[in-house]
């Protein structure tokens, strides 16, 4: 699986990619694809709250100006999980 660090977003889109062409390989492909995915997925949950709760050096400068200050991950907890329960079911 290809793991993008410097965003999550960017990672986020590339397993919702990768989602739509392994998905379409059959059943006999995904038995070896959606654990790989779900995986993915879970360990991108783990990148997210870790970095909820150590923010990188960047995003405290950032922080400075708290008029103009987005969230710099777009994607959440909720949105994952509802990936994986999509993936499961």
């Amino acid at each position: 699986m290809v793991y993008h660090p410097e965003s999550n977003d960017r990672y986020f889109d590339l397993i919702l990619r990768f989602k739509k062409v392994l998905i379409k390989g059959g059943s006999n492909r995904m038995k070896f694809t959606i654990p790989a995915l779900i995986f993915a997925v879970i360990k991108l949950s783990q990148t997210i709250q870790y970095r909820e709760i150590n923010p990188p050096h960047y995003e405290e400068e950032a922080r400075a100006d708290e008029d103009d200050l987005q969230p710099s991950v777009q994607v959440n907890q909720k949105r994952i999980y509802k990936l994986i329960q999509e993936l499961l079911t």
